[in-house]
């Protein structure tokens, strides 16, 4: 994912005008869930979540925006591009900003946060195991397993 996030932050660069800088966040988790019921599994499935917030700055001018991504970069072009023609668009329609701070080198920062749970396929076996009382119609219970990456670059 940090590639991917490395790549996406050279296409913004490329589709730049003149004069104008961004700021970028990515928020990303990848979550495995199960649902188990009566000690049978009823739900399981997988969340990739890409959340991409960029600050586009031109001459005292700044918008922001955002959009969801995939996490393929042959997939996730146009979206940035879109995302791109629109913010260019609204930055001539904003006053300028007296107090805006403009990065003048590149600052990323990174924040990994890695699944304290087990991953769910570690999990799943250990379910024939619980008491029989878990395993009651009454009895519902989740396993989840994720990892969140949250990068910046300024």
């Amino acid at each position: 994912m940090q590639a991917w996030f490395h790549e996406v932050v050279s296409y913004l660069t490329e589709l730049l005008e003149d004069g104008q800088t961004f700021t970028c966040r990515l928020e990303a988790e990848d979550t495995e869930s199960v649902r188990v019921s009566a000690g049978l599994i009823r739900q399981c499935g997988s969340i990739a979540q890409r959340l991409l917030r960029v600050q586009l700055i031109h001459d005292d001018r700044q918008v922001t925006g955002s959009v969801q991504l995939s996490g393929q970069m042959t997939q996730d072009r146009f979206p940035l591009r879109q995302l791109h023609v629109e913010l260019s668009a609204r930055l001539d329609r904003v006053p300028p900003d007296p107090h805006l701070v403009i990065p003048l080198t590149v600052e990323s920062t990174e924040d990994r946060e890695e699944s304290r749970l087990p991953a769910v396929a570690e999990v799943l076996p250990r379910s024939s195991k619980r008491p029989a009382a878990s395993r009651s119609s009454d009895t519902t219970w989740r396993v989840a397993s994720s990892r969140a990456l949250r990068p910046h670059s300024a």
